[in-house]
């Protein structure tokens, strides 16, 4: 038995299809349409191409709804569960003595403040202790002489 699909009256004006294994209603998409209709779905959470396969075949129908939704879904750029920048974790060791290792980090553009616009953050591993030094820019040259600056010439490894 067959049930039937009522097509969306903005996508197509035919008004009927025969669907097949499913007492849902669901809406037909045409070619032109199909990706249009994928970046609307999972505009907000992109939840992979599992569920996203899942959401669109809920309420959609079309012949290749499963390679569609895996193709587009792959080459989202917003969907964090396949482009997952994390690198590995690193294994640390303990240390010694006061900067012998630190951890640093760059932040910005930040509003500039007195011809600032970034800042540089330093964490002694040692003793954990921050530090964050405003920068005019993200040159090596100036992150190097503002490191040195810190009082950190005595570090063997960062």
């Amino acid at each position: 038995m067959h049930s039937t699909l009522v097509i969306l009256d903005q996508f197509s004006n035919v008004s009927k299809m025969p669907a097949c294994s499913t007492k849902k209603k669901r809406s037909y998409i045409p070619e032109s349409f199909r990706k249009i209709v994928f970046n609307s779905v999972p505009n907000l959470v992109h939840p992979g191409i599992k569920a996203t396969t899942k959401l669109l075949k809920s309420k959609f129908v079309w012949p290749s709804i499963n390679n569609d939704a895996r193709t587009w879904t792959r080459s989202c750029l917003k969907c964090p569960k396949l482009h997952d920048t994390c690198s590995p974790f690193q294994q640390y060791y303990n240390v010694s003595k006061r900067f012998t290792e630190i951890n640093l980090d760059i932040i910005g553009p930040l509003p500039s403040s007195e011809g600032f616009s970034y800042c540089l953050t330093i964490i002694d591993r040692y003793n954990q202790r921050p530090e964050a030094i405003p920068l005019p820019d993200i040159r090596a040259e100036t992150v190097a002489d503002n490191l040195l600056k810190v009082r950190l010439h005595v570090v063997e490894h960062l």
